[in-house]
């Protein structure tokens, strides 16, 4: 896990040079160093993960954790740009809009990818009755799996705030930001207003507890709470025997209902089916077993996230 640890803290190091002003950060963010961070992303996190498969039960929740960062940086790697390139989307709107579309549509599939592995997990461990069978303990490595599909989920949405909001860049934590020894300003990602010269920290959690709203710097960070602002809820059976369920944290839904939508076809389809049609067609028949009829409103999700993160930066 060395190399995912070293690029975190690298790209930790550009953020805190953007928000505290440094000049030097043209000098240290080179385009040579940025475009060896996005063919590391393409290759080496492939490799990555390919190790991780191979760890126990003990180790692999933790390799999980390690590399979402980068997982979702696969997808949002040009939120990043306009850090020490502010004025790269100013001349084209066209073109941010563009990125934003191609971030949304990669955190997407990777989203329905993750339902997949969900999926195989639990019909390995035989059913949700399995894996819920004692209060809210568990399994470690689909809790893992659990935790990324939640930050995707709320990442597709905090996209479409940055669609509403021209000045406004959305970028996951890195190392130094979400695992620094000021535990109360720990974060999962950070939204900026460039023109500002703003930010605010947002944390991502199935539930929001009073404790945890009592154990963070509330001038720093704020909360998305996946279960109530984004609907990330389904029935299950969480005991053998019985046909009784209860209601349990089950993210993924926002990202299959955006792959869903995927033009695959015809005028104006997609750009990333365009080179994978098979493979998106594959997750689009999937998406709809998982979401069914089930209905989500983007736009007033949208509307919720964005209000909380917008009254922070603009006040």
């Amino acid at each position: 896990m060395q190399a995912p640890h070293e690029l975190s803290h690298f790209l930790g190091t550009a953020l805190h040079m953007h928000c505290t002003g440094d000049p030097e950060l043209a000098s240290f963010m080179t385009a040579r160093r940025w475009n060896a961070y996005s063919d590391w992303l393409d290759t080496g996190l492939l490799t990555t993960r390919s190790g991780i498969a191979q760890l126990g039960e003990d180790d692999a929740p933790i390799a999980h954790n390690r590399i979402a960062f980068h997982e979702l940086n696969y997808g949002m790697r040009a939120m990043w740009i306009p850090l020490w390139q502010e004025k790269v989307w100013d001349s084209d709107p066209d073109f941010r809009r563009n990125c934003i579309n191609m971030s949304r549509d990669r955190l997407a599939a990777l989203g329905v990818a993750f339902s997949l592995r969900r999926d195989r997990h639990i019909r390995a461990m035989g059913g949700t009755e399995s894996i819920y069978n004692r209060t809210e303990d568990q399994h470690p490595i689909y809790k893992a799996h659990t935790g990324k599909m939640q930050e995707v989920d709320a990442a597709i949405v905090m996209l479409d705030v940055m669609r509403r909001n021209h000045g406004v860049t959305i970028i996951p934590a890195p190392v130094q930001f979400e695992n620094s020894r000021h535990a109360r300003r720990n974060v999962d990602f950070i939204a900026l207003h460039l023109g500002a010269r703003s930010a605010v920290g947002i944390q991502v959690r199935s539930h929001v507890t009073q404790e945890d709203r009592q154990t963070v710097d509330d001038k720093r960070v704020i909360f998305i709470d996946c279960n109530t602002d984004l609907g990330n809820i389904k029935a299950v059976r969480c005991k053998k025997g019985t046909s009784r369920e209860r209601v349990v944290a089950w993210p993924g839904i926002i990202a299959a209902k955006c792959i869903e939508r995927i033009k695959v076809h015809g005028k104006g389809k997609n750009l990333m089916a365009a080179r994978d049609p098979e493979q998106i067609m594959a997750f689009r028949m999937y998406a709809r077993q998982l979401v069914g009829n089930t209905t989500v409103d983007f736009s007033h999700l949208s509307d919720i996230v964005g209000e909380r993160i917008m009254t922070r930066l603009e006040a």
